[in-house]
Order: structure tokens, then sequence, then C-alpha cells
């Protein structure tokens, strides 16, 4: 159904009360190739979300889509749309629930204030070698390109340039909430959700470029 904001579709199972994962924004430029596409994205989007240990060739049997497609569906749900789904190790297809999303962002921010200087280039592979116990072990190569997806741009294959200004005033707030009080713990919640159940917005994103050259999304938020 679309909202009352023409700018954004939404895809949304609601009879489903555990449905964390359905709900999909696209900017109006991606409006009619959504629309073309919804019978399939919602079918993918059901079968993630019954199915825990689904590959991509379950997914081709089952949805009678071509690999072209489900490549293409998959990619722009995850990147264009903000869908938490990852693809482990062992090839099988998974939406990611908000806990699991908040427990990888937490240990990347750990891990970052831990190793990151002025280092605005990072790899999953590096994170994976220096971990050190910031981030828990469940957690390997495609929880931590997920989450370095939300705090940067993937520049090539598991390589990604951080918002290294975001990503330290997100440090900052996180410094503070530990010793000041609720008032600064709130803000650096607020922030915190920016990244966790919004991603990075690109609306957002562009209206704060157009007056710093860095976004400014905790600001925007606060």
């Amino acid at each position: 159904k679309k909202s009352e904001n023409s700018n954004f579709l939404y895809v949304l199972d609601v009879d489903s009360k555990e449905d964390k994962g359905a709900e999909i924004l696209t900017q109006t430029t991606q409006v009619i190739e959504l629309q073309k596409s919804k019978p399939k994205i919602y079918q993918v989007l059901t079968l993630l979300r019954l199915n825990t240990n689904l590959k991509r060739a379950d997914l081709l049997n089952q949805t009678q889509i071509s690999p072209g497609e489900l490549q293409t569906i998959l990619s722009t749900l995850n990147y264009k749309h903000l869908l938490r789904i990852f693809e482990a190790s062992d090839g099988c297809l998974s939406l990611m629930s908000q806990e699991q999303l908040f427990d990888i962002m937490g240990d990347l921010l750990v891990f970052l204030n831990s190793y990151l200087t002025d280092q605005s280039r990072i790899s999953v592979q590096e994170v994976l070698d220096k971990n050190g116990g910031c981030i828990r072990t469940q957690f390997g190569e495609a929880e931590v390109r997920f989450g370095l997806a939300h705090l940067g741009v993937e520049e090539n294959p598991g390589v990604f340039q951080l918002k290294l200004a975001m990503v330290k005033r997100i440090l900052a707030y996180q410094a503070l909430s530990e010793k000041s009080d609720g008032f600064i713990l709130h803000e650096f919640v607020t922030a915190l959700r920016t990244v966790f159940d919004l991603g990075i917005p690109a609306p957002l994103e562009s209206q704060a470029q157009e007056t710093d050259s860095q976004p400014n999304l905790i600001d925007h938020y606060s």
C-alpha cells in the first residue's frame, strides 16, 4: 500500500505480528520498479521470514524466479531498502532480527572505539583479524559486513569507507552516557536508533550534506 507521503511505498504483511523486516521504504524514483516486482519481493520476504536455513537454490525452486532476478531482489532489499538480510558462510539466507542488529552494531562500536584512530577505511577481514573479543564469536563475516554497511559505504568488496564523523559522534555520545544523566543517555539512544532502525536514510543524509560536508544525522534527531 502507498503511504500518505507519495515519496514512499510500503510493503507490509499486516497479518504478521512477528514481522520485523517486511516494511520497505523506497524513494519515488524506485516506486515503479518496486510496484512491478512487488509480488516476487513479497514472496521472497515471506519465505525468508518463515525459514531460517534457506539457500539461494531453495528460493529459486520455491519461487520459480531466475537467479538474476533473485540477486536483484536481494541486493535491492539489503542495500537500498535497509532490510536486514544477510548470507552466512554456509550459504543460508536469513532476515536479521532487530535484536541481532542491535547486538552486532553494539559490538562493532565497541571494536571501533578500541581500534579506530583516524582510519576511515576498514575491511571486514581486518575487523575479524583484530577482533580480540570485542565482537562476539557467533558473529562472522556476513554479520560484520552487514554492520559496516550501516556505518559506511562499501568501496570495494569487503572494504568500507566509514562515515567517520558520524561514527565518532556516536562513540562520543556513548562515552558521555556512561558518565552523565538520562538526558544524555536519551540522546545517545536516539543517535543509535538512527543507525539501527533507519540505517542511513538517504533523504536525511542528502539534507545534511546540503549544509555540511559531513552527514549530521545526530543533530537532526536531537
